[in-house]
């Protein structure tokens, strides 16, 4: 199996036809405009429509795209996590494609339809509203030889040195990339899921690729694949997980006329990772692992906002373990402690580190990638798990393991989404 070849298996599709709990209530068709240019900030606002308060869930679902004049990568992942959540009630979803023919190409290109249907089941082209094609192909008419603004990496670069040009079609290491768990799950190969994670991470460290990371990441830029190997392989332990993708992007200015930041997306559709910590606290289990106490002390000062019953303002070390009295935010923070694990023992666990090292012990996954992307390379990681969202930063670049984090919560997102922005240049 490999990536964005692997069809969904029958099982993957039992899934999506399962039937909407008896619980919840369902209403009328709610259009979804994203429109201009989509952050984040922006789809979550959009799709606030979709999760009101009570859980009354529209039975029918439209996503208008038609005025998008630009969409982040991270954007159109968690759209895939929101329509895989109604497919798997058994809601419907349509949708209007954009006019752009900048935003119609980078979607194409970077393979968001095959994303698409393997990870939700269903074809992005059926779900397409019947005139949204006919309004596509009469803009294509007035609008021919008319220029858009380009999305991803520039296909030539200069190396450093100054000495040789780089050729390279980067959308095949850029775009979307999946991988069904349910087919890896039935082969005999013990290590498939070790397997998986190494060669998508040897992706990585490609020699040419490696000159371009180096060229807008600097002498750290190797740190990348530290990033990739870490947050595939939390997304693979995921319980409940069947799909897995990757998808990364760089960020155009068109201010600079430059690449600004690189951005790194993982999803899963297992449980909400915290719940697996919670549970076991809730049974009186540990989740401390060996590594706990040879590792550093992580400082985080959770910045101040009073919102559902969270902190306005605190500062915690990864000494201070969640018990089952906790809140919930502290169990969800304490996810990045080194040496804390729902796999204390480590049954489960892969490492790329290397061997006889802390780094390499069970525990430690979450705090190599934030160590690797905030700390090494001066960005930002940003965690999205069932109803909480936690944006990880350095509190001062020149104080190492001292981060500054939001934490906020909202309505439930599906499975688990790692977003990791990566300064360019």
């Amino acid at each position: 199996m490999s990536p964005l070849s692997a069809s969904s298996t029958a099982q993957d599709h039992q899934l999506f036809s399962a039937p909407l709990p008896a619980h919840m209530e369902t209403s009328p068709q709610v259009v979804v405009d994203l429109a201009g240019f989509v952050s984040m900030d922006a789809f979550n606002r959009a799709m606030q429509s979709l999760h009101p308060p009570g859980g009354k869930l529209p039975a029918q679902a439209l996503i208008n795209l038609e005025d998008t004049t630009h969409i982040l990568v991270e954007c159109l992942t968690a759209l895939i996590a929101e329509v895989a959540q109604r497919q798997r009630a058994g809601l419907t979803t349509t949708f209007r494609l954009p006019l752009s023919r900048a935003v119609r190409g980078f979607m194409r290109t970077w393979g968001f339809a095959r994303a698409f249907r393997n990870a939700t089941g269903l074809a992005l082209m059926t779900a397409v509203e019947s005139d949204s094609l006919q309004r596509v192909h009469a803009y294509d008419e007035v609008n021919k030889g008319g220029s858009e603004g380009r999305y991803g990496y520039e296909k030539i670069y200069e190396t450093l040195d100054g000495e040789s040009r780089v050729p390279l079609d980067l959308h095949r290491f850029f775009g979307f990339q999946y991988w069904s768990q349910t087919s890896a799950e039935q082969e005999e190969e013990a290590t498939r899921f070790d397997r998986l994670v190494v060669e998508e991470c040897a992706r990585w460290t490609d020699p040419v690729l490696e000159r371009v990371l180096y060229r807008q990441l600097g002498k750290y830029g190797s740190y990348v694949s530290t990033v990739v190997h870490e947050a595939l392989t939390n997304a693979f332990r995921h319980g409940g997980a069947t799909s897995i993708l990757d998808v990364s992007n760089s960020h155009y200015s068109q201010q600079r006329r430059e690449d600004k930041n690189l951005t790194l997306v993982f999803w899963d559709n297992g449980v909400a990772s915290y719940s697996t910590l919670r549970s076991r606290l809730d049974a009186g289990e540990t989740i401390i692992a060996t590594s706990f106490e040879s590792s550093p002390e992580l400082v985080f000062n959770i910045k101040p906002f009073a919102e559902g019953g969270l902190p306005t303002g605190a500062t915690v070390t990864s000494r201070k373990v969640p018990t089952a009295d906790s809140p919930d935010w502290h169990v969800v923070l304490s996810a990045l402690f080194p040496g804390i694990s729902a796999d204390p023992a480590g049954a489960q666990h892969f490492s790329l580190a290397s061997p006889g090292t802390d780094a390499c012990l069970p525990g430690r996954g979450l705090s190599n990638l934030i160590n690797s992307a905030v700390d090494v390379l001066g960005g930002t990681v940003a965690f999205r798990s069932g109803e909480y969202f936690m944006n990880i930063s350095s509190a001062s670049p020149e104080t190492p393991l001292v981060y500054a984090v939001k934490i906020t919560k909202s309505w439930s997102f599906f499975g688990n989404m790692i977003t990791v922005r990566l300064p360019l240049n």
